[in-house]
């Protein structure tokens, strides 16, 4: 019989989770339009950045965009220079990203743990609803939160060396706290100072849980914050001595508003991201619930590593339940701890070691049922939505469901697939056969989803926003000003693929809306905010409407 090295099991390992990482998030990138506002935000400011060769500054309308540093737009625009500016492009560093994180969450829990759950782990990931959807995306946060993740996790390396708790190479335990700070940096890169708040929590409240002990000398931590800041500074240094402080006084104010109060269209209330991680984390919320009580054999760094992570969830949700501003992925942080801990309980049931609780069982079975209700519910909604509109009060709502969007109602059986297999799921881990029960789960929910972006998420785009970027490709390259008044968007300049204007004045929206113009005006707006044009405008004609979206056309007035 021939022996197997181990070196050829992780390759072996690896290369499984390259090609079905791969299968999973490189295909259908560019089916349908981005999104506003962010992902077409993030792609228009990698747009610009090669029209204008500006690689240093972020421009957004071909004004100086201070929300971000531009490492993930870096990323964006080489994915542009590669593939076209789409679609495809503007997600590629993301399905990248899917693929790198299962890799080292993979190498993570293989090394602090063994190869089951380490495979456990990547399985699961990639069988939750949204750390799967969020790899098919163009936002930043995938890369943001990996960065913060690994700058974290070597850290705790540190921390752990210094102890002897858990010493696996001969590395010295500086180097750790020197890829710490590289990851850290790089993660300031990404999106700004929360890489760092929410690390700086996570070492408090551990120092509290350690009764106020010292893990980690204040000269570590020095050196930490030096090579972190020194990473982030490799961009943040030219970008002062060329441009002074203008970025960094303009991102340190728009953090605080971030921070303070509800961002437009981003309000919410507190409970918010528990409803998004029940829901969003399905299945492994669940499990993940298990690993808050004692778990069974813990070595210490195992019971160590558990702490972390859930003081890592629970910072992330105590944090951004507290910030005015609610959006989905702002706690998307959780996903890696979270998963992490869904793994540790379904490696005990694995073993033996843990039962699936009623509760468990229940809940699985209650979440999942809203979930298939809903996708088995919305073909219908759409086929029935001439009974459905006179029904709802919002104008623009109603337009919304007038669009030419085709169902056949065979979309329903994804619905009816998801909860069958999760009954098949719970019938087999009943009846002990658990890890057939658990392929099944994860795997129909994998599943699940590609099917629903395959099949539905096309649809949806076309009620939300299909009919005003479809407008904005049919007067691409035409010799005008385009305008959006009175609702937020950035589709207009990604998809008119707006140039840099030479007249100065086409900034100011009064006088694009009543001015003297010196080449037509495409206003363009919502149902029910026409009046702000009609009210400011005595010239704008209408020209078009479709599924809430009314365009208006300003002509330049001749000279007599």
């Amino acid at each position: 019989m021939i022996k197997v090295s181990q070196k050829h099991i992780t390759l072996r390992d690896v290369g499984f989770i390259v090609f079905f990482s791969g299968l999973l998030y490189l295909p259908f990138l560019g089916g349908i339009h981005l999104f506003d506002w962010d992902e077409i935000n993030f792609a228009e400011m990698a747009r610009e950045m090669l029209m204008t060769k500006d690689y240093l500054r972020l421009h957004i309308n071909f004004q100086p965009f201070y929300e971000k540093p531009p490492l993930f737009i870096w990323m964006q625009a080489l994915s542009m220079h590669l593939f076209g500016v789409n679609e495809y492009a503007a997600r590629f560093p993301n399905a990248v990203c899917g693929i790198v994180t299962h890799l080292a969450i993979y190498f993570i829990g293989k090394e602090l743990f063994n190869r089951k759950l380490a495979l456990v782990w990547t399985c699961i990931y990639a069988g939750t609803i949204l750390p799967h959807w969020y790899f098919k995306s163009g936002i930043i946060d995938p890369w943001f939160n990996l960065f913060i993740f690994l700058g974290i996790y070597f850290l705790i390396r540190h921390y752990w060396h210094i102890q002897a708790m858990f010493i696996t190479k001969k590395t010295s335990p500086y180097f750790y706290l020197i890829i710490a700070g590289v990851f850290t940096g790089l993660a300031l890169l990404t999106k700004g100072p929360v890489a760092m708040i929410v690390t700086c929590l996570v070492l408090g409240v551990y120092w509290i849980y350690l009764r106020l002990k010292f893990y980690i000398s204040p000269l570590a931590l020095l050196g930490y914050l030096l090579i972190t800041l020194t990473t982030a500074g490799t961009w943040l240094f030219v970008e002062v001595y060329q441009n002074g402080w203008v970025f960094i006084n303009q991102f340190l104010i728009r953090n605080y508003e971030l921070f303070t109060q509800p961002d437009a269209g981003h309000k919410g209330f507190v409970g918010y991201h528990l409803v998004v991680f029940l829901l969003g984390g399905f299945p492994a919320c669940i499990f993940c619930l298990r690993a808050f009580g004692k778990m069974p054999n813990e070595q210490p760094h195992h019971r160590d590593f558990r702490v972390w992570m859930i003081v890592l969830f629970a910072v992330v949700m105590l944090l951004f339940s507290i910030v005015d501003t609610k959006i989905i992925h702002y706690s998307s942080l959780t996903y890696l701890p979270f998963t992490f801990l869904a793994a540790m309980v379904i490696n005990n049931l694995l073993d033996k070691r843990l039962m699936m609780s009623r509760w468990m069982t229940v809940s699985l079975v209650i979440i999942g049922t809203i979930w298939a209700t809903v996708v088995a519910i919305l073909p219908w909604v759409g086929i029935n939505a001439s009974q459905i509109i006179p029904h709802i009060k919002d104008v623009f709502a109603q337009e919304n469901l007038k669009a030419d969007v085709h169902w056949t109602g065979l979309e329903s059986l994804v619905g009816v697939f998801f909860i069958i297999s999760i009954l098949i799921a719970l019938y087999l881990i009943a009846k002990d056969e658990i890890l057939k029960g658990l392929v099944i789960l994860f795997g129909g929910t994998a599943l699940t989803v590609q099917l629903i972006m395959f099949f539905m998420l096309g649809n949806i785009e076309a009620y939300s926003q299909r009919a005003a970027i479809e407008f904005f490709e049919s007067i691409k390259g035409e010799d005008c000003y385009v305008l959006n008044v009175g609702y937020k968007s950035y589709a207009q300049l990604f998809y008119f693929e707006k140039k840099k204007p030479t007249n100065e004045q086409s900034y100011d929206d009064q006088w694009l809306i009543n001015g003297k113009i010196d080449k037509k005006v495409y206003l363009i707006t919502k149902i029910n905010l026409i009046h702000k044009i009609i009210d400011q405008s005595t010239d704008a004609k209408e020209l078009c409407r479709k599924n809430g979206f009314v365009v208006f056309l300003r002509r330049p007035r001749k000279v007599e």
